[in-house]
């Protein structure tokens, strides 16, 4: 009877780890996604503060985005980090060379988020692969 109760387990331990270690990998990765995506906002805040002062540049404000991102390509954010600015409070915002005291500035930078293939796997049928994380920023620009 003993075998019998050991074999049983030995089967019910065969089929639940992977389920078990499916879980476990979901959480890892839903982790560092999540970290990922508070990174993301955490830079382009940063930024945005950068350029809230009138005599910063684009290459500065795009070091500050990029300085405050962990777990995150920073080639690859540098490469996506776009600033706009608005005239007038609740305006469109455009392409600025200048900023002006009391205009908005936008800071928006994207990062292709890539899943890990394992996790992926075990969960197919959500059709995992790649997540766009986009995160802006908006503050107004102060006076010297």
């Amino acid at each position: 009877m003993k075998e019998r109760r050991l074999a049983q387990s030995t089967v019910e331990f065969a089929l639940m780890i992977p389920l078990f270690l499916g879980v476990i990998l979901a959480i890892f990765d839903t982790a560092h996604f999540m970290a990922t995506y508070a990174s993301i906002a955490n830079g382009v805040r940063s930024g945005a503060r950068v350029a809230t002062v009138t005599s910063s540049t684009d290459t500065q404000i795009t070091d500050a985005v990029v300085a405050a991102v962990v777990l995150a390509n920073t080639t690859t954010v540098r490469n996506t980090v776009a600033i706009t600015c608005a005239s007038s409070p609740g305006g469109s915002f455009s392409t600025c060379a200048t900023r002006t005291a009391g205009n908005s500035v936008k800071v928006t930078a994207t990062y292709p988020f890539a899943w890990n293939p394992l996790f992926a796997s075990v969960f197919a049928g959500f059709n995992l692969g790649t997540t766009t994380i986009s995160q802006q920023a908006t503050m107004t620009v102060e006076s010297p």
